[in-house]
């Protein structure tokens, strides 16, 4: 699977590290992204872990993923609700079948803040189902000459853009 990882972010223009150290706690791959859609800076930060070579369970899951946004967190001098630049932060966990029911409800949480400043969540990949579990993409309403119109940005908004190249590598 880290062969799959690295070859279709390396693909997405991503920096990657291999079993990279973040506060007490590794990801065995990290990807990094800057860019840009329009005038707005997009910084994508996804770590990968796997579940069967490590032994991780929700909890784990949970504390590595808290732990990951703290160390994206800690890079950003200012304060979230000031921020012009916002981190897209993924934890991915995959496993050839050890997703618990805990596992999926906790990708499934909406992460969206009312703060704003971070765009965050957290992916369980079946590889062996080939399927993933996540909070899904973001949909935005707005007035168009008094209709009520739904649009969903799939580069703009970061929680969609992570939710692409998930899937994307599972085909």
């Amino acid at each position: 699977m880290k062969e799959k990882i690295r070859t279709l972010l390396l693909k997405e223009n991503f920096e990657i590290k291999e079993n990279f150290s973040f506060t007490a706690y590794y990801s065995d791959v990290f990807a990094f992204r800057k860019g840009r859609n329009f005038v707005f800076p997009q910084r994508d930060y996804i770590f990968f872990h796997d579940i069967d070579g490590r032994k991780i369970d929700a909890g784990l899951a949970a504390t590595l993923h808290e732990e990951a946004r703290k160390y994206v967190n800690g890079g950003y001098k200012m304060p979230k609700a000031f921020r012009f630049t916002v981190p897209n932060i993924a934890s991915v966990f995959y496993s050839e079948g050890n997703i618990s029911g805990e596992m999926i409800e906790l990708a499934s949480k909406n992460t969206r803040s009312v703060i704003g400043g971070e765009i965050q969540q957290i992916f369980f990949i079946d590889t062996g189902r080939k399927i993933f579990y996540s909070q899904g993409t973001n949909t935005v309403r707005a007035m168009v000459e008094g209709v009520s119109v739904r649009m969903k940005f799939n580069k703009i908004d970061p929680q969609n853009r992570a939710y692409y190249i998930i899937e994307n590598l599972l085909r």
